[in-house]
């Protein structure tokens, strides 16, 4: 990168470092002013969100379980509507004078087991409507 940059093509690699680093602490602000959830600027009120979630586990055949890689991936979709009220304000990128990151705790909320609940059976409900057995072989399962 440093060798681009002696050549004009691109910026240097530690101003590139002062630049996320003033990424990070705008998204620590933007955490911050939502109670520990970073909302993306681009959503809108009124407007129906779409999510996709997925995890990734990498190495997870090492034999004391450590140098493992578990991380969570969460993506939002919203269809742009101009006309609706931002949910989140813009991003404000400041100019970062150090790599220090503002430090940004979030409590995690206890959360019980929750209690299992198993699904009524199919004979269950047959039996209790009448339904004869010849339909539910045929049409229950």
């Amino acid at each position: 990168m440093n060798l681009l940059n002696a050549h004009g093509y691109s910026v240097s690699h530690g101003r590139a470092l002062l630049m996320e680093t003033a990424l990070a602490n705008a998204v620590v602000e933007n955490t911050r002013a939502h109670q520990g959830l970073y909302v993306p600027p681009f959503l809108r009120k009124g407007t129906f969100v779409f999510f996709a979630a997925d995890n990734t586990d990498c190495a997870e055949d090492t034999r004391d379980g450590k140098g493992t890689t578990h991380g969570t991936i969460t993506a939002v979709y919203q269809k742009i509507d101009p006309s609706k009220e931002p949910v989140a304000e813009p991003l404000i990128i400041g100019d970062a004078q150090s790599l220090s990151v503002t430090p940004y705790h979030v409590d995690i909320l206890h959360c019980d087991k929750p209690t299992p609940q198993h699904a009524k059976r199919s004979e269950q409900f047959a039996i209790s409507r009448g339904i004869s057995e010849s339909y539910q072989l045929t049409h229950l399962g």
